[in-house]
């Protein structure tokens, strides 16, 4: 590893092609993935892992993008070449998290979620609105579905409906209630912190991803996995604007329809002090990091992230 500062700022440039997860073509059409839910109802979970496995097994002999995403991830992981066993298991890790969103869902398929939660974080349903920040590890439906559902919290959830459309809207027909709470992303701007702020006001839980940079996004860089990355400063920055308690969630896929979720408090509220305003941002990034390294450590073939996530090592990004 070279001696390169993680802790610069980073503006991406304007007008800039979007990132590499958002122009990925969608794996599956509306048809093909009716189909495949079609199929797994009707054959139940259990069986339907053999179908994923050929999907797992086409993708890795397929190779691609997707597969060299994978090994160069588990390399990283597992600090060592990973086998084709594992590469193997990683695609249908995915998979298996992937078609048990439409289990979660329809609440079939006899999933098994253990919720695991510090003493303070119990209190989040006392909490008036709260942010989780998530990621792609493991399974966000496995903390939506179950937090509206068990808990019975409200919860909205900001994400891009542009990206994956038809399989996000055909999963969002199985159940139109978890539906009617999102908070879409590309609203941006004004209209995004007034949606959260409304809801927030309700007592809401609102949750968002902050592991993948957006086109024109500003970030920082951290040290991830023994190497460089660069993460959005945007969750941290709309949660000093809001002003509300920070909590970090991860549904872990286990395997054989078990999952863990976590919740973790983060923070009271973020504060970002004018004077140490990049120090600050750098410090939530790199914490928040450092807990996405360390579930991923547990629970190695969550990582759902199928895209060059690293910096190159050759490469100084500009500093503010």
């Amino acid at each position: 590893m070279d001696s390169h500062d993680p802790g610069s700022v980073t503006v991406a440039t304007p007008g800039a092609a979007p990132p590499a997860w958002q122009q990925q073509a969608e794996r599956g059409t509306h048809r093909g993935v009716r189909l495949m839910i079609a199929t797994a109802r009707l054959l139940g979970r259990r069986l339907s892992q053999i179908i994923l496995l050929i999907v797992a097994l086409y993708f890795l002999l397929r190779g691609g993008p997707v597969r060299a995403a994978s090994t160069d991830y588990l390399r990283r992981v597992l600090g060592r070449a990973p086998t084709w066993s594992e590469r193997l298991r990683h695609l249908h890790t995915f998979a298996a998290c992937a078609l048990d969103r439409a289990f979660l869902l329809l609440d079939s398929g006899g999933l098994q979620l253990a919720w695991h939660a510090d003493a303070r974080t119990r209190d989040v349903e006392s909490e008036h609105g709260c942010l989780v920040i998530m990621s792609h590890i493991g399974s966000f439906e496995a903390l939506r579905v179950p937090t509206a559902r068990q808990v019975r919290l409200p919860i909205r959830i900001v994400m891009d409906r542009r990206h994956n459309a038809a399989v996000t809207d055909l999963l969002e027909s199985l159940d139109p209630d978890l539906a009617s709470r999102v908070i879409d992303v590309s609203d941006g701007g004004p209209a995004l912190v007034l949606a959260m702020r409304e809801a927030l006001a309700r007592g809401e839980v609102v949750g968002l991803m902050g592991d993948r940079m957006r086109a024109a996004e500003r970030g920082v860089t951290v040290r991830f996995l023994g190497d460089r990355a660069q993460l959005p400063i945007s969750p941290w920055a709309l949660a000093s604007v809001l002003g509300c308690p920070v909590y970090l969630g991860f549904g872990l896929y286990l395997g054989g329809g078990r999952y863990e979720c976590h919740l973790e408090r983060f923070a009271e509220r973020i504060e970002l002090p004018r004077e140490r305003r990049e120090e600050a941002l750098q410090a939530c990034a790199q914490r928040y990091a450092d807990r996405m390294e360390h579930h991923l450590r547990t629970v190695p073939y969550n990582w759902f992230n199928w895209y060059s996530y690293w910096m190159p090592s050759n490469v100084d990004e500009p500093r503010t």
